[in-house]
């Protein structure tokens, strides 16, 4: 019987639990359709999971160190999470929100 290495076991059998909000499969077992949820604790694990607002805290450093003002700033973040640039009613909101902080 072939043996499974540790550090991989380990990354099996203990589960994200962000990855767990979002219904992924078990991987011990065959799964031919995936669940669909959309459930309270998702929000909560995008709002607090470690790894999501490191992530968050390092795509602001990066804006920040790239762009000076908080306009370009709002393009490039708008350009890498939707492809596209914010609308006037986005810019606006987003530039009061940033004022507000």
């Amino acid at each position: 019987m072939p043996t499974i290495p540790f550090a991989r076991f380990t990354r099996l059998a203990c589960l994200s639990p962000m990855m767990l909000a979002f219904d992924t499969p078990i991987p011990f077992n065959a799964v031919g359709r995936r669940n669909t949820s959309n459930v309270p604790a998702q929000a909560l694990i995008m709002m607090n999971d470690p790894f999501v607002v490191e992530q968050a805290t390092l795509w602001a450093k990066r804006i920040v160190a790239q762009e000076q003002t908080t306009e370009a700033r709002l393009n490039a973040m708008y350009l890498a999470a939707f492809a596209r640039p914010p609308s006037g009613q986005e810019l606006a909101e987003g530039t009061d929100f940033v004022r507000q902080q």
